[in-house]
Parts: structure tokens; C-alpha cells; sequence
């Protein structure tokens, strides 16, 4: 899963204007005109000075271990669709024993569409998850019984996140995404999540003829 931007990771300390969303700068900085706005950010002498002030609002980056480093990055580099398409696919990873089970050809051809995956034999064939107490299960693995529960996948993969992340975040996409981010205060369950992000973002995105539903 290749997010459709990338930000370095020293960028991302710093975090340039350049990668905000106009109207989730607008709002951070309580801006009421968008058009006032986009004039500042014309201006590069304006623009600066609001590159400098939303960089000393922002918490500095904590020192995390390398692999948590990469994933929280590659993760606050995704836009909105894409949260969405990788909490849909760990939804699928917890759900692989019923995901198998699956005999209807079109029962599946929903669920590839819905992951945006031509197959989900290599998602599932990676190790076996412990079970994520936090979220239900649902013993048939047809999208639409799948979808609630892959909002509160959605809501903790963004809790994974340190609130620097977070801020940073909530500046590329709307606000309230980022503001349902649900932490967990299990560490065993942090860690079998992290391990579902991993697997599922090295998959690959299925080919253009089976893009992805959006925003369902």
C-alpha cells in the first residue's frame, strides 16, 4: 500500500503548509475567509510566517523505535481514502477464518472491490493474528456487516498514533476524522494491532480496472 503522497520524515517534523488541506488550515487557524487564506499563502513572505506559527503550535515529534517510527509516518501520510482502505483490509485480517469460508463469487468480488485488492489470498496468508478483543466479530464476512466494524478498526489504527502525529494529521484531512482516534490501554492489544497495520500495508492496491469504493 503506497500512500498517494509522501512526507519525509523530516518534513514532517516541521511541517510545511504545503502539505495542508486549505479548509483544515482555515479552520486550525480560525480563519473565516477561505479566499483570505489562499491570498496569505500566495504571499511568500505571509506564507512563511504561517508556516513558522502553525510549527510552534504543533508538539515536537517524540523519539520512537525505527519501525514505529516508519509506520506512524507512513500512516499520517495517508489521506482520508486510504485510512479508510487500510482499516477495511485489517477488518478482512481478523476476519480471515470466515473471509475464507466465502463460496459466493459475487459475496467476494464485493469484498475485493470494498479492500481495493485483486485477491486476498496474500493478505491472509501472512501470520496468524491473536485475536483483537476490542472490536466483535462477525462470523459472516459480507461487506455490508463488515463495514461498522471497520470504522472502529479506523478509530483505534488512529490511536496508534502520538498526538504529534495526530496534529500534524488533522492538518491534511478533516478534523473530525482524527478526532475519533481511540487509544488503547492494552499494550498486548497495541501490539497485535500494529502487526495487522504492517501486514496490511504491504499489499498491494488492485489493478485500475478493480478500484476501490470510496467513502462507504
Amino acid at each position: 500500500m503506497t500512500p498517494s503522497r509522501s512526507i519525509a520524515a523530516a518534513d514532517f517534523a516541521g511541517f510545511p503548509v504545503s502539505y495542508c488541506n486549505p479548509r483544515s488550515l482555515q479552520s486550525f487557524l480560525k480563519i473565516r475567509n477561505i479566499d483570505v487564506l489562499m491570498g496569505f499563502l500566495e504571499n511568500g513572505k505571509t506564507r512563511q510566517l504561517i508556516n513558522e506559527w502553525v510549527t510552534s503550535r504543533l508538539q515536537k515529534l517524540p523519539r520512537l523505535p525505527e519501525q514505529d517510527e516508519q509506520m506512524f509516518l507512513l500512516i499520517a501520510s495517508l489521506s482520508k481514502a486510504e485510512v479508510e482502505l487500510l482499516a477495511r483490509r485489517i477488518t478482512v485480517l481478523f476476519h480471515a477464518k470466515f473471509v475464507l469460508r466465502i463460496t459466493d463469487p459475487e459475496k467476494m468480488r464485493d469484498l475485493l472491490k470494498w479492500t481495493g485488492l485483486d485477491e486476498v489470498s496474500h493478505l491472509l496468508a501472512g501470520k496468524s493474528l491473536s485475536a483483537f478483543v476490542h472490536v466483535p466479530l462477525c462470523p459472516y464476512a459480507e461487506v455490508k456487516l463488515l463495514k461498522p466494524l471497520a470504522k472502529i478498526y479506523q478509530r483505534y489504527i488512529l490511536g496508534l498514533l502520538p498526538i504529534a502525529y495526530l496534529q500534524r494529521m488533522a492538518l491534511t484531512m478533516p478534523p473530525r476524522i482524527v478526532k475519533s482516534a481511540r487509544s488503547l490501554h492494552d499494550e498486548p492489544a497495541v501490539e497485535i494491532l500494529k502487526e495487522a497495520v504492517e501486514l496490511a500495508i504491504r499489499q498491494p492496491n488492485a489493478s485500475d480496472s478493480s478500484k476501490p469504493e470510496v467513502g462507504t
